[in-house]
């Protein structure tokens, strides 16, 4: 009669566990922001980390705290930024850009136009084409960066933002993810040992 029993190199070690996780986040690392919302198999409504699992524009906060833009222009110009290629100018049509910020054609045309006279872009003739813009140095990128204040009851910053560093600054959730993934392979790997083990020889 075959023992009920599971090979010794079926239960990780707190060592192999470490490696094995580590290799796991990397991998995770390397996959798309979409691919990694998918491995957190996230519910509607449950709390999750928002940190590297989304593409967007970026705002700079010269032009978030800008009391010059109003909150459509920065919209607008945030998604031109995102347009804008290796060479620094973005042709997207005024009819594309208002579905990427659900904006009307009228809104996004005259949010265009302010941007233009606020000299924070620059329009220029493509021909038969688009639009061109050109981004502008504006007075507003000079003001120093000022970090918001926290109520004198919150803790500090670095508690409230991110979770400590781990190995290669991956952030907590992700070595988690990973030692859970790991020890799911680890449990199905031992399942299929002791099925083998436990399987009657044939005389």
């Amino acid at each position: 009669m075959a023992l009920n029993t599971v090979n010794a190199t079926s239960v990780p070690e707190e060592g192999s566990l470490h490696n094995g996780a580590a290799a796991i986040a990397s991998d995770i690392c390397r996959r798309s922001r979409e691919e990694r919302r998918e491995v957190l198999c996230l519910t509607i409504g449950e709390v999750f980390n928002p940190f590297n699992l989304f593409d967007g524009a970026l705002v700079p906060n010269q032009i978030l705290r800008s009391p010059d833009l109003l909150p459509s222009e920065k919209l607008v110009f945030a998604r031109l930024t995102q347009f804008a290629g290796s060479n620094g100018r973005a042709w997207p049509s005024v009819e594309r850009l208002s579905e990427e910020v659900s904006l009307s054609v009228l809104q996004t045309r005259k949010c265009v136009r302010c941007l233009e006279e606020k000299s924070f872009i620059r329009k220029g003739s493509r021909s038969g084409r688009s639009d061109e813009f050109e981004f502008l140095w504006h007075a507003a990128y000079e003001t120093g960066e000022k970090r918001p204040r926290l109520p004198a009851s919150a803790p500090p910053q670095s508690q409230v933002i991110a979770p400590p560093p781990i190995a290669g600054d991956r952030p907590t959730l992700l070595l988690r993810i990973a030692q859970l993934l790991f020890c799911q392979r680890t449990a199905c790997c031992a399942r299929t040992s002791q099925s083998i083990t436990n399987r009657p020889s044939r005389v």
